[in-house]
């Protein structure tokens, strides 16, 4: 699907909803990602980021009744603001069908995205805004947040990767993408592709060069390794939100480490975030059960264990066919000896 053409089928969505402060698209509905085509029937994945996520819900399920199936509404019309911003503070519903397209969309106010990109609360929306987005409707106050977020993400993907090890600019960005799965409840369950990271990677690799790149942390050598500057990675540690940059200061008080390359400062990062990540993805996947119905649910459930099962099948599937191929080619030898030997035997008598 085309980005041009996302944007589009996005913003005749928006049009139907009450007054939003951002719009923006995401996920393989939004850009290209190896594995899918315009023949896969997807979701178009978008966040909307609001003043009062409770009144814009009731409004909008209000203005939209269709769009929603009857739990949702119940629960948009019913739930407190401490119900709906159990979580990662966003409400998703899927299978929206709007502007014949079909859509996923997660509803956060503004001041709790800010305040996700900036200080991880949850890593929820930080994770995901680390990667490409694509901006429907912009705001310069998240626009600003993410910059820092950013800057944030790529601290830690230093961190996260062995410095003893000849690193690429390919890892470095890989080390971004996994951030936000560490510990992700969908992942251990099996509900999302395993090569996710690595499509996301293959399809957004331009995104990654001009957003992390230059960076006055790293440089990449002729022989297009990665070195990392760590005066200033130090710098930018002093940085990071305060339960990280406590976590990595208590972790070399306590172990009495001198400097950031210890197997254990990736120890107690992966920890901290498997921790935040496994907390938020939990309660969302709980919550989805009434912002988006117990059907749409089970649907949304099964297509994400589809996901996950699919590479395996495929990976079943090309096993399968060289062992026939390998059995194939073994009979072949075992009957043309036997030919031969039948030759002989007859030559003999």
């Amino acid at each position: 699907m085309e980005t041009t053409y996302a944007k589009r089928k996005i913003e005749s969505l928006v049009s139907l909803f009450p007054e939003t402060d951002a719009v923006f698209g995401y996920g393989s509905g939004a850009f290209y990602q190896p594995g899918y085509d315009d023949k896969t029937k997807k979701q178009l994945d978008v966040i909307i980021a609001v003043d009062n996520i409770v009144e814009w819900n009731k409004r909008n399920i209000i203005d939209n009744p269709t769009l929603y199936p009857l739990l949702s509404k119940v629960f948009y019309s019913r739930a407190t603001e401490e119900r709906q911003k159990n979580g990662a503070r966003i409400c998703y519903t899927s299978y929206i069908n709007a502007a014949g397209e079909t859509f996923k969309i997660g509803v956060i106010e503004t001041k709790d995205l800010i305040s996700d990109l900036l200080n991880w609360d949850t890593f929820y929306l930080a994770g995901r805004f680390q990667k490409e987005m694509l901006t429907v409707k912009g705001d310069k106050r998240i626009e600003q947040a993410n910059k820092i977020n950013r800057y944030n993400a790529l601290t830690l993907a230093f961190l996260m990767l062995d410095t003893k090890m000849a690193n690429t600019k390919e890892e470095v960005y890989r080390s971004i993408c996994s951030l936000s799965y560490l510990g992700d409840s969908r992942k251990k369950l099996g509900a999302e592709d395993p090569e996710k990271e690595k499509k996301l990677l293959k399809g957004s690799f331009e995104f990654f060069n001009s957003t992390y790149l230059p960076d006055e942390r790293w440089s990449i050598n002729q022989d297009g390794t990665v070195s990392v500057n760590c005066v200033e990675l130090e710098k930018a540690v002093s940085k990071l939100p305060v339960s990280f940059k406590s976590a990595i200061n208590d972790a070399k008080r306590e172990n009495g480490l001198s400097d950031l390359t210890s197997p254990l400062i990736r120890e107690t990062i992966a920890n901290h975030l498997k921790k935040l990540n496994s907390i938020s993805s939990k309660k969302q996947t709980r919550k989805g059960i009434y912002t988006t119905g117990v059907g749409r649910s089970i649907r949304y459930a099964g297509a994400k264990l589809m996901k996950g099962l699919t590479p395996k099948f495929k990976n079943l599937k090309v096993r399968f066919s060289n062992f026939v191929k390998h059995s194939d080619k073994i009979n072949a030898d075992d009957n043309g000896k036997s030919k031969v030997k039948a030759k002989r035997t007859i030559v003999k008598n």
